[in-house]
């Protein structure tokens, strides 16, 4: 009599699909991490790029962070100040005139025993607006967050910005 052949039970493989969707997401941030940290942006329209380009050279400018932030702590809003704290900044740091403000982060205080971080990032919002309007051209390339800190005092502000300078590279063919 002939025995039947036992039958192995199949592996069940979609336990791990799980794994592979985690390792393709990792996979794709890292190439995102990569490709993000240099990133040219050009300056002029489209045709006149094609035209540089037809003449055989190319202007390209992209922004260069510098790694010192400016933090500085105020105790009430002075665009005199503000101005005068990042140009005394620019100069001690030897900084060229191309340098731009390219991330702004308003940090407000508050008094974590009487007050919400809602109230503190209100301050914060407050400060944002009157730099943006007494001081146009400090925050005119920058990014701005705005944070709470029970750390600070309440009637405090820090203003942590951080600067780039514009690099033109000229490519010539």
């Amino acid at each position: 009599m002939r025995r039947r052949p036992a039958t192995r039970p199949q592996e069940d493989t979609t336990a791990q699909a799980g794994w592979m969707y985690a390792d393709l997401f990792l996979a794709l941030m890292v190439v995102f991490l990569a490709t993000i940290s240099f990133v040219p942006t050009f300056n002029g329209n489209q045709n006149l790029l094609q035209k540089q380009d037809q003449l055989g050279a190319t202007e390209f400018t992209y922004s260069q962070i510098y790694n010192k932030h400016l933090d500085i702590l105020y105790d009430n809003f002075d665009s005199a100040l503000i101005k005068q704290d990042v140009d005394q900044f620019i100069a001690r740091e030897k900084l060229p005139s191309t340098t731009d403000v390219v991330f702004a982060q308003v940090i407000g205080g508050y008094d974590s025993r009487t007050e919400q971080p809602t109230t503190a990032i209100s301050r914060a919002v407050a400060f944002s607006n009157r730099l943006d309007k007494e001081l146009p051209e400090l925050l005119k390339h920058s990014a701005s967050t705005m944070s709470s800190s029970k750390t600070i005092d309440p009637n405090q502000i820090v203003l942590r910005l951080t600067f780039a300078q514009k690099v033109v590279v000229s490519k010539n063919r």
